[in-house]
C-alpha cells in the first residue's frame, strides 16, 4: 500500500537539499550555498557532548520560513546518539519522555532558535526538517515551536530519523503537529534505533520509544550502512518519485 504525502513531494526534496546544506556549512566551517530565493537569517551551533559544531541554520523568503538540522557528523555526534536513557521533555507540559543525547543537544541551541524565530514575521509558514540526527532535531524543535510560538503553522519533514520519545511524548506530539512527515529508506538501519524497548539494570526499568506518525517508506539498496542511509539517497528518492511501502 502507497501511503499519499500529506506534504507535496517538491517541497520534501526542497527540504531534503537543505539537510545536504547543513552536512557542507559542518565541512566548510559555516559557509554553505544559500538557496534562491531565500536570504539566511541565522546559522547556528549546538554543543554535542561538551563540543560545540555548526548543526544548521533558519533561512527566510518572501513566503516562509525554514530551520534545518544537520545529522551525525563528528564521533562526539555518534556518542550523542548513543545515549538512549530517557529525560521528561521539558519545553510542554505533561509530554512524556525523549532520548537524552537529542535532548542535550536540542537545549544547547534551544534559546536562540526560539528568540530567532520570534522577531520573525507570524504570518509566514515555519518548514523544519534534519537528516538523522538532525531529523530527531527538528521533531523535538518541531513541538516546541508549536506551543511556545503563538499561532504559527509548523510543518515538519525529515529523513531517516531515530526513535525520539515514549507513547506519551509521540501522542502529545500528534495532537500539536498534524503537518508531520517521516521519509524512511527501508534498509536503513538508523530508523530502527533505538531499540523500541531498552532495559536499564542502574534504573531497574525499560526506557519505551516509538516513532511519531505519518511515515513514507521507501526501499534503496545501496550495498553500504553509509549509503543507504545518506542524505543523498534520500534526495534519489523524492527526485525520482518511486514510492514503496
Amino acid at each position: 500500500m502507497v501511503r499519499q504525502s500529506i506534504i507535496p513531494e517538491e517541497t520534501a526534496l526542497f527540504l531534503a537539499q537543505c539537510c545536504q546544506l547543513t552536512y557542507e556549512q559542518q565541512e566548510q566551517n559555516r559557509s554553505f550555498s544559500i538557496p534562491w530565493p531565500f536570504q539566511l537569517v541565522k546559522p547556528f551551533k549546538a554543543h554535542s557532548f561538551g563540543m560545540e559544531e555548526w548543526f544548521g541554520f533558519i533561512l527566510e523568503s518572501s513566503l516562509a520560513i525554514v530551520v534545518a538540522f544537520r545529522g551525525t557528523k563528528s564521533d562526539v555526534d555518534w556518542i550523542s546518539d548513543l545515549r538512549y536513557s530517557q529525560v521528561p521533555y521539558q519545553y510542554v507540559k505533561n509530554a512524556g519522555n525523549v532520548h537524552s543525547g537529542f535532548m542535550g543537544v536540542y537545549e544547547s541551541c534551544r534559546d536562540e532558535l526560539i528568540g530567532t524565530l520570534k522577531g520573525l514575521s507570524p504570518l509566514k509558514p515555519i518548514f523544519m526538517t534534519g537528516h538523522s540526527l538532525g531529523a530527531a532535531l527538528a521533531t523535538l524543535h518541531a513541538f516546541d515551536a508549536s506551543i511556545n510560538l503563538d499561532d504559527r503553522i509548523i510543518i515538519m519533514v525529515n529523513f531517516a530519523s531515530p526513535r525520539v520519545g515514549d507513547p506519551t511524548f509521540v501522542y502529545q506530539y500528534k495532537q500539536y503537529i498534524p503537518y508531520s512527515l517521516r521519509y524512511v529508506n527501508f534498509v536503513d538501519l538508523i530508523p530502527f534505533l533505538p531499540p523500541r524497548k531498552i532495559y536499564s539494570p542502574i534504573k531497574k526499568s525499560y526506557s519505551i520509544y516509538r516513532h511519531i506518525p505519518n511515515n513514507i517508506t521507501f526501499y534503496s539498496n545501496q550495498q553500504s550502512i553509509e549509503a543507504n542511509h545518506s542524505i543523498q539517497t534520500y534526495i534519489n528518492f523524492l527526485a525520482n518519485k518511486r514510492l514503496f511501502a
